[in-house]
């Protein structure tokens, strides 16, 4: 009896620990960034030149494969209609605070946005490294840089904090 509690235990501590192995900060060389926090949360970044790109949401894990699910952020906008009704309409949010907006601030133009370059839908853990998903095989082709014929890794790697 002790012997099956003390298996039990230990398969639960690592069950615990590898989590805690995925939870942190990524980056890769194609200006994406990632941080998946304990609460299961996520918060993705992309950045290229002068634009930019978020998302955010909830993640799960089943074996070693994570999952994203993006949950939007919503503006309530604030308009009048040809007769002069006023209407309400939800936008996606530039930032990750809902508020409400009217047509004038929609005008003005964001270089950055909600959901641009939408982050990936699951990502493979592996040593500290997220993999990129396609076609069920992992994304390890070598990237042929913008500007020159360097190539760099497509994978996500964790940040030392």
């Amino acid at each position: 009896m002790r012997l099956l509690i003390i298996i039990l235990y230990s398969a639960f501590s690592l069950t615990v620990n590898g989590q805690n192995d995925i939870v942190g900060k990524y980056h890769n060389y194609s200006g994406e960034n990632i941080e998946l926090k304990a609460d299961s949360t996520f918060k993705y970044e992309w950045h290229f030149d002068m634009m930019a790109s978020w998302n955010s949401g909830t993640w799960t894990t089943y074996k070693d494969t994570i999952y994203l699910t993006m949950v939007y952020v919503y503006d309530t906008l604030k308009y009048l209609n040809k007769s002069g009704q006023q209407l309400d309409s939800f936008i996606l949010s530039v930032d990750d605070k809902p508020s409400q907006t009217n047509l004038a601030e929609t005008a003005l133009v964001y270089s950055g946005s909600q959901d641009g370059h939408p982050c990936p839908d699951k990502l493979f853990f592996s040593k500290a490294r997220l993999f990129g998903l396609r076609d069920g095989k992992l994304y390890k082709r070598k990237v042929k840089s913008f500007w020159t014929s360097k190539k760099f890794d497509p994978w996500f790697v964790k940040l030392v904090d």
